[in-house]
């Protein structure tokens, strides 16, 4: 099964030995990969159009590819932030002018 379609950007492949990896850039010779073990790799592009892998859905925990990333370190993921909580300097704007 060989890729029959341009390298797209963030989207996610699975080769014939079930690795899977990201495209993370692309330029006029190159495709670079990041494994989902966080490993990178460097593709020319017809090494690319010749490689033997499909495109997938991103992986749920899409983690894998960082070093080290506790769940805390994703940011408050505890509660659900609703837009009634939500302030800002907008907040002071005379809404009539507008």
């Amino acid at each position: 099964m060989n890729v029959q379609h341009d390298p797209e950007i963030h989207g996610w492949y699975r080769d014939n030995t079930g690795k899977t990896f990201q495209v993370i850039a692309v330029d006029d010779d190159t495709v670079e990969l990041q494994h989902f073990g966080g490993e990178l790799e460097e593709v020319t592009l017809s090494v690319w159009y010749a490689m033997p892998v499909e495109s997938i859905d991103p992986p749920e925990d899409w983690t894998g590819t960082f070093d080290n990333v506790a769940r805390d370190d994703l940011g408050d993921t505890g509660h659900a932030i609703h837009p009634e909580e939500w302030s800002g300097p907008w907040e002071e704007l005379d809404r009539d002018i507008y």
